[in-house]
């Protein structure tokens, strides 16, 4: 089933962009919890969003300009988890139109040239999870699909360098299948993910790992941790996540806190309504839902940046609802409106907006970000799926 030899062109195109204010109406929130999270609280102190407004951004200085560097046509259907690095894209994908994601695809962004890394060592097997580090592509490859209705699978957490060298399995559900399966995130200097503490179900919390590559072994950064799943983010020697502390009429009511290099866990929001977590060396940034009086209150509403450390209050980028899936480059943040039609670009500081326009975003690729790289995908025709490489600057 592996194809080899496919090489892209690298396509150039200056995007024409539009400066924009705020969107409106949005969707979507993380759903996998453990229980509630204890830490020291840092947004408690007059700095913290807590449960009124945040800062206003500043005024703007200067355009945010959005350059197009690469285009690569991907031949096939169904394209999962787009990952970026310096060096790197990486995805998850269907060659053969199966209706399964089983096959990893990495492009070169110097050479364009496009490749299959591996299939899923599986027979029916299914490749959730892409992340990217340096030159090190991360993926989780599992023995099936998991659902809503049955979500145990087999999983193993493989590691590999694009420029030669084996495959290293990072860690592995072993021989039982798990109801819980990792969801890595990665930087150029590392990546992230969390496993069940107790292998079994959420009740004793999440074990937050991490790995350079190189690096003789796995380790493990904090143990029994009350979290939002799948959010954790590598963000520089910290590590920023969303903290879980119960349920308000069915929604998770949880912050941002920051996982320090030494252990300690600091609370970066108070107001309980933070979800949709991106971050990287010096900022988090996320969406918070709106009032929980009102109705609105499982869907993204604004979204908010704050220095990790804590030194100043949050500014709020935007205020409308939106699809969020924010992520974090430098020196930008990006997230879609609730029309996903686009990308908003914001200036990490709030300075400067704009908007990128795009009709067919192909929305399970999610987007990427990378220092000043975005990576996002877009679909027009049944087959054929597009990966845009986007350089931003100020």
């Amino acid at each position: 089933m592996t194809r080899t030899g496919w090489v892209v062109a690298t396509v150039t195109v200056v995007c024409c962009l539009a400066q924009l204010g705020c969107t409106s109406t949005g969707g979507g929130r993380p759903t996998d919890v453990g229980s509630p999270v204890k830490a020291s609280d840092s947004a408690s102190s007059p700095t913290g969003t807590g449960g009124t407004e945040s800062a206003e951004p500043p005024s703007a200085q200067g355009d945010l300009q959005a350059t197009e560097v690469h285009s690569f046509e991907i031949p096939t259907s169904e394209l999962l988890r787009v990952a970026l690095s310096s060096q790197y894209v990486a995805f998850a994908f269907d060659p053969d139109d199966l209706g399964m994601t089983d096959h990893l695809g990495a492009v070169d962004l110097e050479t364009g040239d496009l490749r299959v890394v591996t299939a899923s060592r599986w027979r029916t097997g299914f490749i959730s999870w892409v992340a990217v580090t340096g030159e090190t592509v991360v993926w989780v490859d599992q023995d099936r699909r998991a659902s809503t209705w049955d979500r145990r699978a087999k999983w193993r957490l493989m590691a590999r360098d694009l420029t030669g060298g084996p495959t290293r399995t990072l860690s592995s559900s072993g021989r039982r299948p798990q109801a819980w399966q990792p969801s890595p995130s990665a930087d150029d200097d590392e990546v992230v993910w969390t496993e069940l503490s107790n292998g079994k179900d959420l009740s004793g919390g999440f074990t937050i790992y991490s790995w350079r590559p190189h690096q003789a072994g796995v380790r493990a950064r904090a143990r029994g941790v009350r979290m939002v799943g799948a959010t954790e983010r590598p963000a520089g020697d910290k590590i920023a996540f969303l903290s879980f502390h119960g349920y308000d009429r069915g929604y998770p009511v949880s912050d941002v806190t920051i996982l320090e290099g030494h252990g300690e866990l600091r609370r970066l929001s108070s107001a309980g309504r933070a979800q949709w977590l991106a971050a990287n060396g010096t900022i988090a940034v996320w969406a918070e839902t709106k009032d929980p009086k009102r109705a609105e209150f499982a869907d993204p509403f604004r979204h908010l940046v704050r220095p990790l450390d804590g030194s100043k209050p949050a500014i709020r980028l935007q205020r409308g609802y939106t699809a969020s899936n924010v992520v974090a480059g430098d020196p930008f943040v990006a997230w879609w409106p609730i029309a996903v039609n686009a990308v908003i670009v914001s200036a990490s500081d709030g300075a400067t907006q704009t908007k990128i326009p795009a009709k067919h975003i192909h929305v399970p690729a999610r987007m990427a970000a990378s220092g000043r790289l975005l990576a996002y995908a877009t679909q027009v025709a049944t087959r054929d799926i597009t990966v845009h490489i986007v350089s931003i600057s100020t």
